[in-house]
């Protein structure tokens, strides 16, 4: 598992990672962006926290300075191997600019890491680097092994705290830790009808169409005045090519919220892809009564009529 808050792809990165975090630091020095940068810095150490990660014990950090001359990376290079810094490599990138890796295994807390960051500007501008260019760190598991130990952490987990915990997931864009959450209220029927729609929208994240389907489904069966899941049922019944029961659900959408024109024009546009012109112009006309300022619908009655 990795997670980075970098600006380079370095060429020795696996094109398998998971990153979390991409940010342009060459602008750090001035104070607005500092201030966002060390709230990236905290947000991401708060997700290691939402994920179960340990940062108690050693990681492996690696950190990345960039120079168009070489030579000034070299000299950096050894100051830092007499700080127990390792070398990765020294390798240019595609804006011919030289990028010098190195690593070391820490412990480091949103705290620590900021000032690490700190003292690494200062060091670069000390050697004449042009930057300090950001840091990744990664666990020692895979993916596989991951999800498993999430999965124990979830299953022993307060139950009266899951619903808030896959949100907050859900918020980091961490989806498929929330798809555990929300599967676990589900079992535990905590708020069964939102937890069925919330995994959905974890696996439409993840482009699971089926499993978003078979959630959001269950979750207009459970309480069939939940707009939103009736609603995105039609959009994922239209983009995976069920144009029959992606009418269905506006419909059904309709039913629950009929002055609502985002529905209606919903409905219009697939109707119109469906050929049924007179009843598309006759929805996209409702959405518009109801409000004039839905350029969607306009246009789309200009192009029909």
């Amino acid at each position: 598992m990795y997670y980075c808050l970098i600006k380079i792809n370095p060429p020795h990165k696996k094109s398998v990672m998971r990153t979390i975090y991409t940010l342009l630091l060459f602008l750090l020095f001035f104070q607005g962006f500092a201030q966002n940068h060390e709230a990236e810095i905290k947000k991401m150490f708060d997700n290691f926290a939402l994920q179960g990660i340990n940062i108690n014990e050693k990681l492996p950090y690696r950190y990345y300075f960039k120079d168009g001359d070489s030579t000034k990376l070299v000299r950096l290079c050894f100051e830092l191997y007499s700080k127990d810094f390792y070398y990765v490599s020294i390798e240019r990138n595609d804006v011919m600019k030289y990028v010098l890796t190195i690593e070391k295994e820490q412990k480091h807390t949103a705290e620590t890491m900021i000032q690490q960051e700190k003292d690494f500007v200062l060091l670069a501008k000390r050697f004449g680097v042009q930057a300090f260019d950001g840091f990744e760190v990664s666990t020692t598991e895979d993916d596989d092994s991951h999800f498993e130990r999430f999965k124990t952490k979830v299953s022993t987990s307060d139950p009266g705290k899951l619903f808030t915990w896959g949100k907050e997931l859900l918020n980091n864009l961490l989806f498929a830790e929330a798809t555990i959450v929300y599967e676990r209220c589900i079992r535990l029927k905590i708020k069964t009808d939102s937890s069925y729609y919330y995994c959905g929208y974890a696996h439409k994240e993840l482009e699971n169409f089926e499993d978003v389907v078979t959630n959001w489904e269950e979750a207009v069966r459970i309480n069939p005045n939940f707009l939103d899941a009736a609603f995105g049922l039609g959009h994922i019944y239209r983009k995976t090519g069920k144009q029959g029961k992606a009418v269905e659900a506006y419909q059904k959408a309709l039913i629950i919220r009929p002055e609502n024109d985002k529905v209606l024009y919903a409905l219009a546009y697939i109707l119109a892809e469906n050929g049924d012109k007179i009843k598309a112009i006759e929805h996209c006309k409702k959405a518009i009564a109801i409000n004039p300022k839905n350029n969607y619908a306009q246009e789309l009655l200009k192009n029909i009529e």
